[in-house]
């Protein structure tokens, strides 16, 4: 009877908190709501990863309070507990990841893992910055492949997953 009590206090508290550090522990408890999105999301990261030849940033874009973020913070927990990439995670909070740290982080992993590394990156910043520092990370030989989020682009572009404001009839049921 405690546990179940404290796992709705902590599910309470999931639904109740306010915008800051991503929450890692509601996540990994599994008390989000799966959208739709996040299977094509998942299934073009996983992609991307075991080919990793020259990977283009995926941009998750849609309005605010779509899901954006917890659905990041699901991929970087599923790609970590994979095991197929090291995994680096910048929340919008705080400084944006330099090309340095990034650097540091990923030559260490692939000296020491040779695995390839996923930045997920929840900026919530146009998609070009994802896209200049990509290149920037090939060409210092790293094999990175960054997810990032932003608002809707004004015009289609390659790699966004589009992230809809309204529930489907799947994430109703």
């Amino acid at each position: 009877m405690l546990f179940r009590s404290m796992n709705y206090q902590r599910f309470r508290t999931f639904l109740g908190s306010s915008e800051g550090a991503p929450p890692w522990k509601a996540v990994a408890s599994g008390y989000s709501l799966r959208r739709d999105f996040e299977d094509d999301l998942l299934q073009r990261v996983q992609t991307i990863l075991e080919e990793m030849s020259q990977p283009a940033p995926i941009v998750v874009a849609g309005q605010t309070a779509t899901g954006k973020t917890i659905a990041l913070c699901a991929l970087a927990l599923e790609i970590a507990r994979s095991g197929r990439a090291a995994v680096l995670h910048r929340s919008r909070r705080g400084d944006r990841p330099t090309l340095g740290d990034i650097d540091a982080f990923a030559s260490w992993v692939d000296e020491h893992h040779a695995i390839p590394t996923l930045l997920v990156w929840d900026g919530m910043t146009d998609a070009d910055e994802y896209y200049t520092l990509q290149p920037q990370l090939r060409s210092l030989g790293r094999r990175v492949l960054i997810v990032g989020s932003s608002y809707l682009p004004p015009r289609p572009a390659a790699n966004i997953v589009r992230v809809e404001c309204s529930l489907s009839q799947s994430e109703i049921s």
